[in-house]
């Protein structure tokens, strides 16, 4: 008995096109993040910066984070803005 190899995927060809359509629609983006976290020792894995030196471009106004935490609680997490981190680069190497 002989098996042809064309009826191994059974899905008509109408049905594979549209499913092949519904994966390329739901890649997903790549592409720099919205924000990203503080690191916690070291440097960050996108501009290479510490955590001190995000820090004092808050405090000189140069850039802004965001913290989010718990309502009551003393901890929470700080975002770096990546758009903000970029302007801030792209400006200074202009300057």
């Amino acid at each position: 008995m002989k098996r042809n190899a064309s009826k191994q995927n059974t899905a008509p060809v109408g049905a594979r096109q549209a499913i092949e359509q519904i994966q390329v629609r739901h890649l997903p983006t790549v592409g720099p993040p919205e924000t990203f976290r503080l690191p916690k020792n070291g440097v960050d894995q996108h501009f290479g910066c510490t955590r001190s030196f995000y820090y004092n471009l808050e405090k000189r106004g140069l850039i802004r984070l965001i913290r989010l935490r718990d309502q009551g609680k003393v901890r929470g997490i700080t975002l770096v803005p990546y758009a903000e981190m970029k302007r801030f680069v792209e400006e200074a190497k202009a300057e």
